[in-house]
């Protein structure tokens, strides 16, 4: 894992949101400043993962992260992540 990405908090590493954190973590464009933007703005990983592109937009995202996230979700599931070896 890249070592710029941000470490899940306790919280998410004793929830539902440890799955996705690791799929956030795969977005390129996502920071760790951008990162916990969101985990602040959402309060959950989860609502950041299934949030609009209106949604990332009000939480202060620009528009390549924004699509960056969007085509992960297309193309990636949290569950998948998570039995990845």
């Amino acid at each position: 894992m890249d070592e710029n990405m941000p470490k899940p908090t306790i919280e998410a590493s004793a929830n539902v949101d440890t799955k996705f954190w690791v799929a956030l973590s795969r977005v390129p464009q996502l920071g760790t400043v951008r990162f916990r933007r969101l985990e602040a703005y959402f309060g959950k990983l989860e609502n950041v993962w299934k949030a609009s592109h209106k949604e990332l937009k009000a939480a202060g995202l620009e528009d390549r992260p924004t699509q960056e996230i969007l085509a992960t979700r297309n193309n990636s599931s949290p569950d998948d992540e998570m039995a990845a070896p």
